[in-house]
C-alpha cells in the first residue's frame, strides 16, 4: 500500500482492554496482543500489523457509530492509533 493510513470502522470505541480504550500502541506492543483479545478486533489488529508492515505510516481503529468518526480518528480524538514507533 503507498498510503499513510488506514482506519477501520467497528461497533465500539477502539482496542479496549480490561474494559479501557487503549490509545496507542506501537507495532511491536500490537503484535503482542495478537491473539489476546476477541476475534473481530484481533482480525482488525492483525490487518493492522500487516499494513503497518508494508508501509503504512499509522493504523488506526474506532467506531464507526460516532460523529464524523474518519475527521476524527485522523485527528486522533478518538479510537486507537497504532504505529510503527514507540506511541
Amino acid at each position: 500500500l503507498k498510503a499513510e493510513k488506514i482506519i477501520f470502522l467497528t461497533d465500539v470505541e477502539g482496542l479496549m482492554l480490561e474494559g479501557r480504550l487503549v490509545k496507542k500502541l506501537d507495532l511491536s506492543e500490537a503484535e503482542s496482543l495478537l491473539g489476546k483479545v476477541g476475534a473481530g478486533m484481533d482480525k482488525k489488529l492483525l490487518a493492522s500489523v500487516e499494513a503497518i508492515k508494508g508501509g503504512v505510516k499509522e493504523a488506526l481503529i474506532t467506531s464507526g457509530f460516532i460523529d464524523k468518526p474518519l475527521t476524527k480518528a485522523i485527528k486522533h480524538r478518538v479510537g486507537t492509533v497504532i504505529t510503527a514507533d514507540q506511541p
